[in-house]
């Protein structure tokens, strides 16, 4: 009995989650890497995505460095995944939800 209250629990909050904020959420990806820009154009070319470039400086190396910032749908992250991947292997990917995307390829605003 617990189980079949706490799985009820978990699936009335997803509903509504889905009805409040809407179910066409996303993903925010940050990638790290040393060949930023043949991974971008890789995205670009693979996946018709843009890719935002943010200039970074490694607290670690202490090098500069261009970190990538790509926000896409979640069906699409396994694809992105395997784009980065092929393209360096040793890239550091960062996952976020993304609540909320407006803009070209996404939700249009309107007020």
């Amino acid at each position: 009995a617990t189980l079949y209250s706490a799985l009820t629990l978990f699936a009335c909050s997803k509903v509504l989650d889905a009805v409040l904020a809407g179910v066409d959420y996303g993903q925010m990806v940050f990638v790290m890497s040393d060949h930023a820009e043949t991974i971008s154009k890789g995205i670009f070319k693979e996946m018709q995505r843009g890719v935002t470039g943010l200039q970074s400086v490694s607290l670690y190396h202490g090098k500069q460095k261009t970190v990538l910032l790509c926000v896409i749908r979640k069906v699409e992250l396994p694809k992105l995944k395997k784009v980065v991947h092929e393209l360096d292997k040793n890239a550091f990917m960062i996952v976020s939800d993304a609540r909320e995307i407006l803009g070209k390829g996404f939700k249009t605003v309107s007020f």
